[in-house]
């Protein structure tokens, strides 16, 4: 009885914790596409790909050391 219990109980909390994964993803989803201003996700993908590549030659490696000149 009591381990069926623990199992009932660790199964609720296992919900919990998936459904507010699930809604911290959405909320994610939901401010970059309005920061970005693009509804499309693959325009949000192909626009942060673009992005990130003009950081690409100035963003400081793991050594500390910047790529750009």
């Amino acid at each position: 009885m009591v381990i069926a219990l623990e199992v009932a109980r660790t199964s609720l909390s296992l919900q919990a914790i998936q459904t507010a994964y699930e809604k911290l993803l959405s909320e994610c989803q939901y401010l970059l596409h309005n920061v970005f201003g693009v509804r499309n996700e693959e325009k949000l993908r192909e626009d942060l790909r673009v992005r990130a590549g003009h950081l690409a030659g100035i963003a400081r490696s793991p050594g500390g050391h910047y790529g750009g000149t």
